[in-house]
């Protein structure tokens, strides 16, 4: 399974990691998640490195956005074009995301998404 890597995580800003662990607390789901002896587990721990599946990235996307965007993958040149409803909290517009990995590209967007002004 492809997952975030702990290092990824840990790279984000104290805010973002909050956000992202709040989100998991509330979701009450089962997800995988780095243990303090590093073996990556399963399950409802909530006091060690959340490691968010390609599915985990877009649910949140989709609940903070209103699922109000499109997706297109340009094979040829191997980027993503991601393209966002305007929303009463917040605007992301069009994003351009240059991978060919879609676990990437929804982890760049949840960042950006945990980084946004909230109108």
């Amino acid at each position: 399974m492809d997952f975030i890597t702990e290092k990824q995580f840990l790279e984000q800003s104290e805010h973002t990691q909050n956000i992202l662990i709040k989100y998991m607390q509330d979701k009450k789901i089962a997800h995988m998640y780095l243990s303090n002896t590093g073996e990556v587990r399963y399950g409802h721990n909530h006091y060690d490195t959340p490691l968010f599946t390609e599915t985990d990235l877009r649910k949140f996307i989709e609940e903070r956005t209103g699922g109000q965007f499109s997706m297109k993958y340009h094979i040829d040149k191997k980027y993503y074009v991601f393209e966002f409803a305007t929303i009463k909290i917040f605007e992301l517009g069009t994003l351009v995301i240059y991978t060919d990995n879609l676990l990437e590209a929804y982890w760049q967007i949840v960042c950006k998404i945990c980084n946004l002004p909230i109108k």
